[in-house]
């Protein structure tokens, strides 16, 4: 079970795996990866461990969700920012301002009395990526042999050790609780790979390795497992203790957000510098109306009013 500094540990479930795998049965890799820090994700640190398992029912399916909202007007801002009448600092000024709009009360008059309604020209806008993307597996494990007792409750604590953290800064005189830190757990690298007897449409030659037609999972982290040795509500062992049936349900998720390969307009960089400059422009102007001279102060809080305006 122990891995060395070279080489990680292996585990396989079924025991009959790499057989069925020779026969064309599809299968998934998870890998574990020493997590040296958050942004660490193309493959570099120490891979503590690699678990070839049977890919449970229900488990090739993804979502990629995106954040929209409503915005009051923002079909007229999009148009005339189209047609080069409107800027994003200009933009910015009538967001800032929104709250002034005229009361509601000339709104609700309008309506009562002449059954009218203001036309806000609201659009629908986009906010960014929703959540991290997250996948969840459930395993069954019905172990047959001594030999295949012990895999299962290797990989059951592999997974376990892999999504816990460690103490970090802890001597022989402290203990757990008085660690300062927590170390955070490892990173996890998931693939959907094909049997060795499917045959390539591009060579037509038999060929094993990631499967080419199903999603990629990003390197991910493991959020949540659940352990169950008893999911037939019937307790059952072996005459060593060993559980007949275990489950584990473990949910991954990704680190990065899932990012389109189209390229960026011309004018979507133009946009993105133009919003840039103006971001530092007012935090220049804030930092002088907060500190300096106070002819400096004065001018840099005209100049923030005018932007408003």
């Amino acid at each position: 079970m122990a891995a060395n500094n070279n080489s990680p540990v292996l585990m396989s479930y079924p025991a009959s795996l790499g057989s069925d795998v020779a026969q064309g049965q599809h299968y998934m890799i998870i890998d574990s990866y020493e997590s040296s820090s958050a942004v660490d994700k193309e493959g570099s640190g120490t891979r503590r461990s690699s678990i070839a398992l049977y890919i449970p029912p229900g488990s090739l399916q993804t979502t990629i969700g995106q954040n929209y909202n409503a915005l009051e007007g923002g079909t007229t801002k999009a148009a005339l920012a189209g047609k080069g009448g409107i800027g994003v600092g200009s933009f910015l000024s009538e967001a800032a301002q929104s709250v002034l709009a005229k009361p509601k009360i000339v709104a609700d008059f309008q309506t009562a009395a002449f059954g009218l309604a203001k036309n806000n020209h609201m659009a629908l806008v986009y906010r960014g990526p929703a959540d991290f993307r997250t996948h969840t597996f459930n395993f069954s494990f019905w172990p047959k042999t001594k030999d295949e007792t012990k895999e299962v409750s290797n990989i059951i604590k592999d997974f376990k050790m892999g999504s816990t953290p460690r103490m970090a800064g802890l001597d022989k005189k402290s203990t757990k609780l008085m660690a300062p830190y927590f170390s955070a757990p490892r990173q996890w690298e998931i693939k959907f790979c094909r049997g060795a007897s499917g045959i390539s449409q591009d060579t037509g030659q038999h060929s094993a390795g990631e499967n080419p037609y199903l999603f990629k999972i990003g390197r991910s982290v493991i959020t949540t497992m659940t352990i169950n040795h008893d999911p037939d509500t019937l307790v059952g062992f072996h005459d060593d203790g060993a559980p007949v049936h275990s489950t584990l349900a473990i949910t991954f998720q990704e680190l990065e957000y899932v990012i389109s390969e189209d390229p960026v307009s011309e004018q979507l960089e133009t946009n993105m510098k133009e919003a840039e400059e103006q971001k530092r422009k007012i935090k220049d102007l804030e930092k002088k109306a907060k500190s300096g001279h106070p002819v400096q102060q004065s001018q840099a809080r005209q100049q923030l009013k005018r932007i408003k305006e």
